[in-house]
């Protein structure tokens, strides 16, 4: 909402936990992961400037921001 960074919003429907890997086309410096209303709550491995990697829970809703 404020305009800075992309906002990638996914939902773990595994019923273990996950490791997901995320590509991008676009370059990013910074990846962390948000709450709902976009507030940070931690930040992300970033692999590359187009790759990070993060661990889900079963039925977790992941919000993450690019920038």
């Amino acid at each position: 909402e404020d305009g800075s960074g992309i906002i990638v919003r996914g939902y773990s429907i595994s019923k273990t936990p996950l490791t997901v890997t995320l590509r991008t086309l676009l370059p990013f410096s910074s990846a962390v992961k948000t709450a709902l209303d976009e507030s940070t709550v931690g930040d992300i491995k970033r692999i590359s400037d187009h790759e990070l990697t993060f661990t889900t829970i079963p039925g977790q809703i992941v919000t993450v921001k690019l920038s």
